[in-house]
């Protein structure tokens, strides 16, 4: 009977032993990973979207900057006159002015050029004119020729490659008018010293009229230019050309009527036309070459 006890004594006894040493386990503190995990991986995800953005917009960018235009390359349409929508209102401003001009002139315009193909005696009086409708008369007849003379050295002298720009066209104008200033002065200057007042206000007179009517021929040739289809085969500047020769023709007859009354007229005469016709012509058409 007691060797029946020995064995259960025996492993209590070991029972006892080994739970007499405590057993120290390391506590492991972890922290909840669930609420962390979904942070970090917002932030990642939104950092990544935004990464994600910002290369789709480089790449788009890239994309636009650097891919060539697909199809065939256009022409450029050139520039001219008819294409110009200033061209259009500078002819309806002339066709304007002439008509302003004629209907101040209260007959004046015509009587004028009348007294072109008549004697040199023959002249057209202003007193039945008011000196405001006088004025206004050479004021808007004086625009007007210089403008179609204007507008159609610049079209005979236009390059194609070249732009038909109006800031020319005012250079041309401009030139135009100081010319035809400084012309009068000298004509008044040189007159007063070879020839009397009466002579020199006749010719300024006819002067004046000449290039009036030559003007009025001129304005429908003018908007033929401009506007004409490109099957005609017009010379515009042929008619141009006629047209100044007609007029130094009509202006040589008017001067030896008026100046000429003995032979040495005739070097007066001539020293006039080389002095103020002739040379100053070919400068001025030197100087609407260089600006055009």
């Amino acid at each position: 009977m007691f060797q029946n006890d020995t064995p259960i004594l025996s492993t209590t006894k070991t029972e006892t032993v080994q739970t007499s040493k405590p057993v120290f386990k390391p506590k492991v503190f972890v922290k909840p990973t669930h609420i962390t995990k979904i942070k970090v991986d917002s932030a990642l995800l939104k950092d990544s979207l935004l990464r994600v953005d910002s290369i789709q917009r480089a790449n788009s960018l890239k994309a636009v900057i650097v891919q060539k235009p697909s199809g065939y390359e256009g022409k450029q349409i050139p520039s001219f006159p008819n294409t110009e929508s200033w061209t259009f209102i500078v002819i309806c401003m002339l066709f304007l002015l002439f008509v302003g001009s004629v209907k101040n002139s209260a007959g004046i315009l015509w009587a004028n050029v009348k007294s072109i193909f008549k004697s040199k005696d023959s002249s057209y009086s202003y007193h039945t004119t008011s000196t405001i409708n006088l004025i206004e008369y050479k004021i808007f007849s004086t625009l007007f020729f210089l403008g179609v003379i204007s507008l159609f050295v610049y079209e005979a002298f236009y390059n194609t490659p070249t732009d038909f720009q109006f800031i020319t066209f005012a250079k041309i104008f401009g030139i135009s008018v100081a010319f035809y200033i400084i012309k009068i002065l000298l004509i008044e200057f040189i007159g007063n010293v070879f020839f009397s007042l009466k002579q020199i206000k006749l010719f300024k007179d006819t002067y004046f009229n000449l290039v009036l009517l030559s003007s009025i021929i001129l304005f429908p040739v003018l908007i033929l230019k401009t506007y004409h289809p490109n099957m005609w085969q017009i010379p515009f500047n042929q008619i141009a050309v006629f047209l100044l020769l007609i007029f130094y023709i009509l202006l040589l007859i008017k001067v030896f009527q008026i100046f000429f009354t003995k032979i040495l007229d005739c070097f007066y005469i001539f020293l006039y036309l080389c002095t103020l016709e002739i040379l100053p012509l070919f400068l001025l058409f030197r100087v609407y070459n260089l600006i055009v």
